[in-house]
């Protein structure tokens, strides 16, 4: 086979251009350019977007779509360094091994994983591609880059697709283990709707299934759960304020931790922010479902939870503490997010302002409404004086142009989802403009 004078065979096998001073300058460059956090973040946003148009299930899912995030944006910048290095050697980044870990937890097969990096492969020679369009005259050629760059590109991933399906395969062995994977299956059959008694899951799940059972779900917004040791140090401690069971606990993903505290009687959530202080300590949320009984409780519940969970995350709302009963009617608008942008800029009108007067007037508005239009109720909530409740409700008429006895249930929605989203609505995939 005829080889070029200026390649050579690297440790597998591939055909790499040797490094000349002029290439070795251009990497230089390169790397310092794209390796600042702009650039790193547009280059994320633009490969996981190839990834997620692909992957729609991958897509749909907000926490493993951060676990995407995170994967591809660790693996670049330890790409970056490597390349500036003679050969070849792997680092393994270890946000990088909690997406197959997460995509094993949640029951997906290894196909959803191998679509990713092959989707991920195009998406890195695209941007390649577009980046070495522009080239003075005293770099090397378009070619002699593209060679070298792509020779490492392709080691690089045939790497790591070696070092995720191992993880994939080990994470998948641990859930298949003795008790944890009875309980897993038992689990999965709960929340797939599989047809199971009260006492079946029960002794499959070592769990008092016939009581009322709230599901957790606590969160790691930054970083992996898998050495958050307080995560269930918390899930204990919201089992004693709830007055339940030791909880029954299983990972959901890198970043999850679900369960299910069992009661003898329906529970009060309220008690839930106590956890506040540890959980802002830990660098967690904690979202909960509605309070239910029985196999229906367990699914429901969770079903709940996971919906209120997305609207956290889609949200990046800093809330420590969140329920679904509390969220609930933003949950069920959040598939038609542009109707629902539509009617928030319709029902607050001038109220929909960034300016603070107007937040402490849509504050104030939001108590009353909440408070069932009682003055006295509304000033006691927000400590302040009957007369300034007077003056911002006033003011908030007079900007709406209409009664606040009018369209208040539509009124109340706007006011709350503005109270969560803030100024920014989300978009139709579930992240926010």
């Amino acid at each position: 086979m005829f080889v070029q004078p200026n390649s050579q065979r690297n440790n597998r096998g591939f055909m790499v251009e040797t490094r000349s001073p002029a290439l070795i300058g251009w990497l230089e460059k390169f790397v310092s350019e794209v390796s600042s956090p702009e650039r790193t973040e547009r280059f994320v946003e633009q490969a996981d977007d190839v990834i997620l148009s692909r992957n729609p299930d991958v897509a749909r899912d907000a926490a493993l779509v951060l676990d995407l995030h995170n994967s591809t944006r660790s693996q670049w910048r330890v790409f970056l360094l490597t390349l500036l290095e003679p050969d070849h050697h792997l680092v393994v980044p270890e946000l990088a091994l909690g997406l197959p870990r997460s995509i094993a937890r949640r029951g997906l097969e290894l196909r959803v994983l191998l679509k990713i990096y092959r989707a991920g492969h195009q998406a890195v020679l695209s941007y390649l591609n577009e980046i070495t369009a522009d080239r003075s005259g005293t770099e090397p050629s378009r070619d002699q880059i593209l060679v070298y760059v792509y020779s490492r590109v392709d080691i690089w991933l045939d790497e790591m697709s070696e070092q995720v399906i191992a993880t994939y395969y080990e994470e998948r062995q641990k859930l298949h283990e003795g008790t944890r994977a009875r309980r897993a299956a038992a689990l999965a059959a709960i929340l797939s709707d599989q047809p199971t008694s009260n006492a079946e899951a029960s002794r499959a799940l070592g769990h008092p299934v016939h009581a009322w059972q709230t599901a957790l779900i606590i969160w790691s917004p930054e970083e992996t759960l898998d050495q958050h040791h307080q995560a269930y140090t918390i899930l204990q401690q919201a089992g004693e304020l709830l007055g339940g069971s030791d909880p029954l606990a299983a990972p959901a993903g890198n970043r999850e931790l679900r369960a299910w505290i069992a009661t003898n009687d329906r529970p009060d959530l309220s008690v839930l922010t106590n956890l506040e202080e540890a959980l802002q300590a830990a660098g967690l949320q904690l979202v909960a479902g509605l309070p239910a009984q029985g196999v229906g409780g367990i699914r429901n519940s969770h079903e709940e939870a996971r919906a209120a969970l997305d609207l956290v995350v889609a949200a990046r709302s800093e809330s420590r503490v969140s329920t679904y009963a509390d969220l609930e009617l933003l949950c069920l608008l959040a598939g038609r997010s542009r109707l629902t942008s539509r009617m928030v800029d319709r029902e607050l009108g001038a109220l929909a302002t960034a300016d603070k007067s107007a937040g402490l007037i849509r504050e104030t508005l939001l108590a009353y409404l909440e408070y069932g239009l009682r003055l006295e109720a509304t000033a006691q909530r927000l400590f302040v004086h009957k007369n300034t409740v007077r003056y911002r409700l006033a003011k908030a008429e007079e900007l709406l142009g209409h009664p606040l006895s009018e369209r208040k249930l539509h009124l109340e929605l706007a006011l709350r989802h503005m109270a969560v989203f803030g100024m920014t609505a989300p978009a139709e995939d579930g992240t926010t403009t």
